[in-house]
């Protein structure tokens, strides 16, 4: 019989050997070098519960064990389902080693949108990347704009609306513009008319449920929740001219905008966030700058944006208390964040020579705290798979528009290599469970 004093299920010789305590029960459930297994799950699969990677071949034990791969045998060159692809490499791009399904492992193209007259925009990206939404004329009638609602190419939803963008919710299945004079919908791929939104509120953006709208009524930012308006800034004890709300959370509970108030004597632009049954908060901004919010995670722990400050933008984070954090990369450039991914662990941005050489897309990594050019990310994932992407290097990409949640589906604009401006999406074909 195999000594085990705690009763954990790991042998007591075991538990020493690699400096756990025979005598403490709840180590059993630890996992001391981080590899996806616990304790446990080492002791049983024979693997070293101090070495991610107890067979060296640069694949983590947990992966392998999850993929039904070997953690005791070198078995990275091996291709365990066949589709062309080494097992280390599938590792690398985080695809799936027991599917064989063809797939790029990373892609970039044009958008294209059929049956579109003149010219469109992008407006927006449901969080799983798997549907966008345009703006554009689905016939010659110049004074009729529609929305489109497109799923990986194909046309799925069309409503006639005089407007320019609106926003789509994170499942995808409504989308939210207005006319000027009133919001429209999008539901269940078909004009949605039962929903009858309030005389004068103007909404612009929606939660993921579609259960809450965003934007303004009567000149001032305010939510709808089906049932009745509330102008997030009333009575909040300071005077302002105007307010506006430009994003929620995924839950509708908080949400960015700006207000024109006085400070000082004057007038001016400040960003705030909003917490429903918490009121607004006033984002930390110095008097002397310009501050802009652009876009908040779907958790509501971070916001980003931008301020001008001495003739330079930097680009800047915001805590959920709204503290500031200003980023100071190198050089004389202007940088802008734009987007967020669902965890606030990537920010999308641009940054802009002011000698005049125009604008690029940039990733700024928060773990890393670094700054990479799009091309150059695009170019060292496709260096690790050795698989071609597509001609990106040979378009002039201005601007990233939106990303999905996990970062897997990202949108832009720029010029193609005609030098015609067009919309690219880049898609990484790589599950991601955590959105990271």
């Amino acid at each position: 019989t195999v000594a085990d004093s705690d009763n954990d299920g790991m042998a007591d010789g075991w538990e020493y050997h690699n400096g756990l305590i025979p005598s403490d029960s709840s180590d059993s459930h630890t996992d001391v070098d981080g590899d996806g297994l616990s304790n446990l799950q080492e002791y049983e699969a024979g693997t070293n519960p101090n070495h991610v990677d107890t067979d060296g071949d640069s694949m983590l034990d947990g992966w392998e064990i999850v993929n039904d791969l070997n953690p005791l045998d070198d078995d990275s060159q091996q291709d365990l389902d066949n589709d062309g692809i080494d097992n280390l490499d599938e590792f690398v791009a985080g695809t799936n080693p027991n599917d064989n399904a063809p797939a790029k492992l990373l892609s970039f193209g044009a958008i294209e949108v059929p049956g579109i007259y003149g010219d469109h925009w992008i407006c927006d990206l449901s969080s799983d990347g798997q549907k966008i939404l345009v703006s554009g004329r689905n016939s010659d009638n110049m004074d009729q704009e529609d929305f489109i609602i497109m799923e990986q190419g194909l046309t799925r939803s069309d409503a006639k609306v005089a407007s320019s963008c609106g926003r789509i919710s994170n499942n995808g299945i409504l989308a939210l513009g207005n006319d000027y004079r009133r919001s429209v919908v999008i539901g269940n791929h078909q004009r949605f008319e039962s929903l009858s939104f309030p005389t004068g509120f103007i909404g612009n953006i929606v939660s993921a449920d579609g259960n809450v709208f965003g934007g303004k009524f009567e000149d001032e930012a305010a939510i709808w929740d089906g049932e009745q308006v509330i102008k997030i800034l009333e009575g909040q004890g300071f005077e302002y001219s105007w307010s506006y709300l430009y994003e929620i959370t995924n839950d509708g509970n908080k949400g960015i905008g700006v207000a024109s108030i006085d400070v000082g004597g004057f007038t001016k632009s400040m960003p705030f966030v909003w917490e429903s049954g918490a009121g607004v908060t006033f984002l930390e901004c110095d008097s002397e700058d310009s501050c802009n919010v652009n876009d908040i995670s779907a958790d509501g722990g971070i916001m980003v944006g931008d301020i001008q400050r001495h003739g330079k933008s930097y680009p800047v984070l915001w805590d959920e208390n709204g503290y500031i954090q200003v980023l100071d990369p190198d050089g004389d450039a202007n940088y802008y964040f734009w987007s967020v991914s669902a965890n606030g662990k990537y920010v999308y941005g641009d940054v802009n020579d002011p000698n005049g050489s125009g604008s690029s897309p940039v990733i700024w990594e928060r773990e890393k705290n670094t700054f990479t050019l799009l091309t150059d990310w695009i170019a060292e994932r496709e260096a690790l798979i050795g698989e071609p992407v597509g001609d990106y290097q040979s378009w002039d990409l201005e601007y990233i528009i939106e990303a999905s949640d996990d970062g897997s589906v990202i949108i832009g604009a720029g010029k193609d290599p005609n030098g015609e401006q067009r919309n690219w999406i880049l898609n990484i074909n790589r599950p991601d469970s955590d959105g990271d």
